[in-house]
């Protein structure tokens, strides 16, 4: 019997790692809207992936309190920026992304750790993060 080969896409949302299969090659901008749940997007390519995210993260109220992802320096551990809100990540394949396989999201997974950086009223809160060297 041949196995069909399900590609996925991770989302974080509220801190939480979905997975969410994704049937085709080709994931189109609408895609990104969808998951994120905003009106303009970005993308930041780090390690072989695509990170999309709101753009306008930083700019809403309370965004201190909305931290899904820390990048970091991994010589320093210093935070160096930060994403903001939901984020969809799937694979860089040059100029274009593509969905996971599941080889590409076990090393994913293997690749976000945690970190804890405070919120916007002093109270420390546990992030993902990613060594962007």
């Amino acid at each position: 019997m041949n196995r069909v080969a399900v590609n996925s896409i991770i989302c974080i949302k509220d801190r939480k790692i979905i997975k969410t299969d994704f049937e085709g090659k080709e994931i189109k901008l609408d895609d990104f809207y969808k998951h994120i749940d905003c009106n303009c997007v970005d993308v930041l390519s780090i390690k072989g992936f695509d990170f999309w995210f709101d753009d306008e993260g930083k700019l809403k109220d309370g965004w201190q309190d909305r931290i899904s992802i820390a990048l970091i320096d991994g010589k320093t551990n210093e935070v160096l920026d930060v994403i903001v809100g939901n984020c969809v990540i799937c694979k860089a394949k040059g100029s274009r992304s593509v969905p996971l396989s599941q080889k590409d999201t076990d090393k994913l997974l293997d690749t976000l750790g945690k970190t804890h950086l405070f919120n916007s009223i002093g109270n420390v809160q546990e992030v993902f993060s990613i060594n962007v060297n």
